[in-house]
């Protein structure tokens, strides 16, 4: 979920990747060719979410990248559940 900050203005995108990999989105875009989940906007809505599926065991890395509005991106997140 986009939770907004500083720069929430600015975000247009956001990229979620997991290791195992994504397989298919409850909520957001699937892209098959990065097993990613996105979703994107202008900016990207306060509150938005995506929900990736995967086979996940017990350890799950999960990164998140945010793209903005200038066309730079940003690791957000990265981190194991």
């Amino acid at each position: 979920m986009n939770n907004g900050g500083q720069d929430g203005g600015a975000l247009t995108s956001l990229v979620v990747t997991t290791s195992p990999s994504v397989t298919s989105c409850d909520v957001g875009t699937w892209n098959s060719g990065n097993s990613s989940c996105s979703i994107s906007g202008t900016p990207v809505a306060v509150g938005a979410t995506m929900r990736p599926i995967g086979s996940y065991g017990a350890k799950t890395q999960v990164i998140v990248v945010g793209g903005f509005n200038d066309g730079s991106s940003q690791v957000l997140l990265d981190t194991s559940v």
